[in-house]
């Protein structure tokens, strides 16, 4: 019986390292693809209009590298301490100064919001895992 139930407990402790390492690929495959540079284009646009001061935006950039470090090394503990909740309101900038610039149509709109919306909700799960 204590046989089974180690087995039983090795199992799940592999499955739910699989699981993670399932998610950390499509994230880190998103934030390096599009995400990250709307981010950064956002920022921008952050301190053109005065809303962030330059070392606002500096520690935004540490964000994104410590970010960018988490998803590289599939580490739930640096992921963590990452402030996703902050960080992706700079996206959603970043994607409406490119529509506002009119480098962005409705469709890529709409998919690159599509695509914000997936990534928050997997980091989400990375981080409750």
């Amino acid at each position: 019986m204590r046989y089974l139930v180690v087995s039983l407990l090795l199992l799940c402790s592999c499955l739910s390292q699989r699981a993670t390492t399932a998610l950390f690929g499509p994230a880190r495959m998103s934030w390096n693809s599009s995400l990250e540079e709307t981010f950064e284009r956002g920022v921008r646009d952050g301190l053109e209009d005065g809303v962030l001061d330059v070392q606002s935006a500096e520690v935004l950039r540490t964000d994104s590298k410590d970010l960018d470090l988490a998803l590289s090394k599939e580490s739930r503990e640096d992921l963590a301490s990452v402030p996703w909740e902050d960080m992706s309101t700079w996206v959603q900038r970043g994607i409406v100064d490119m529509a506002e610039d009119h480098e962005l149509g409705a469709g890529p709109r709409v998919s690159l919001e599509e695509e914000l919306a997936k990534f928050t909700k997997t980091i989400n799960k990375l981080k409750g895992m």
